[in-house]
């Protein structure tokens, strides 16, 4: 990239930063990111939030947001019909055999979380 090319990309993404700051201090959450700077929130946070099973949940999260991405461009798909034999063809498709084990996995946590 060209030196000229570079400070212009470099001037509209600093102008995009300042808009960004902008809207933030408008909305009031400037001041709500400055108070959780402070030194004693960070640390208390960083304790209660840096956890092994935080840092599981913030993966699984990021899994879940993409398969939801994924169903949500299945289901824009029109479906095929479907009966008894498509539906025993489709069993033997690994994809779906391993969309039904999460299925599965998820209805056994909720069970345990409900008893």
């Amino acid at each position: 990239m060209a030196a000229r090319e570079r400070g212009e990309a470099e001037a509209r993404a600093l102008e995009h930063l300042v808009e960004v700051a902008v809207r933030l201090e408008e909305s009031g959450v400037l001041d709500l990111l400055e108070a959780l700077a402070d030194r004693r929130v960070v640390e208390s946070a960083s304790r209660l939030l840096l956890t092994t099973g935080t840092l599981r949940a913030l993966d699984n999260l990021e899994a879940l947001a993409d398969a939801l991405g994924r169903v949500a461009e299945a289901l824009g798909e029109p479906p095929e019909p479907l009966g008894v034999k498509g539906l025993l063809d489709a069993l033997r498709d690994p994809r779906v055999q391993r969309g039904l084990g999460v299925l599965v996995n998820v209805l056994r946590a909720l069970g345990e979380a409900t008893s």
